[in-house]
């Protein structure tokens, strides 16, 4: 019987923001999720805080390769940082297109920007990789 401490059926165990056990399907993001539960999730919530700082660059590299979607800013090279400030306007552009394309595959996408103060449209071709 597996329930709810280790995986049954493809189904995992994790925990809510409200503390409830919820069952989802197994996979790379949520075997995740239940590491963090099982880990710093359990820490008294005062204790919560140092253990991130101590932790800083694991999480984020946990979480942009783990989770459902990238967290955290990118360089054009590809080179993950952990504040916005680090990245300039044209970064943080391409990598929302990068991370909003259906369109994984295709060598360009065509980025279309019309300026309200002067009417100029600009458009720029980004690769999405």
């Amino acid at each position: 019987m597996g329930g709810y401490l280790r995986e049954t059926g493809g189904i995992i165990t994790v925990r809510s923001e409200l503390g409830e056990p919820i069952h989802k399907v197994n996979n790379r993001a949520l075997r995740l999720w239940k590491e963090y539960d099982d880990t710093v999730f359990k820490l008294p919530r005062e204790k919560r805080g140092a253990w991130l700082q101590e932790h800083r660059a694991e999480v984020i590299q946990r979480l942009n390769a783990d989770y459902f979607k990238p967290r955290f800013p990118a360089k054009k090279d590809g080179r993950v940082v952990e504040d916005l400030g680090d990245v300039t306007y044209e970064e943080t552009v391409l990598r929302l297109v990068r991370l909003m394309s259906p369109l994984k595959t295709a060598s360009s996408i065509y980025l279309c920007a019309t300026s309200r103060e002067t009417g100029c449209a600009v458009s720029k071709s980004v690769s999405p990789a």
